[in-house]
């Protein structure tokens, strides 16, 4: 099985620290992170209601991954 230090289970995801998959997954992590932030930095006090919806949407969708990567 594949742990990380506090003992959740990955396997079922990845079957191993070394997986490509896993690797992949970060990196596209990293990019839609990258893009979220160009997209929003010092805007959102300009947002509109439906910008500010998205925004956190897409953060919530971000975080949703994040959560899998590092479950």
């Amino acid at each position: 099985m594949l742990y990380r230090s506090f003992g959740a289970d990955l396997s079922d995801l990845y079957s191993s620290l070394e997986d490509p998959r896993l690797a992949q997954d970060m990196q596209e992590l990293q990019a839609q992170a990258g893009r979220f932030r160009e997209t929003y930095r010092g805007r959102v006090a300009m947002l509109t209601p439906l910008e500010v919806r998205t925004a956190l949407q897409t953060l919530e969708s971000l975080w949703e991954r994040v959560g899998y990567a590092y479950a």
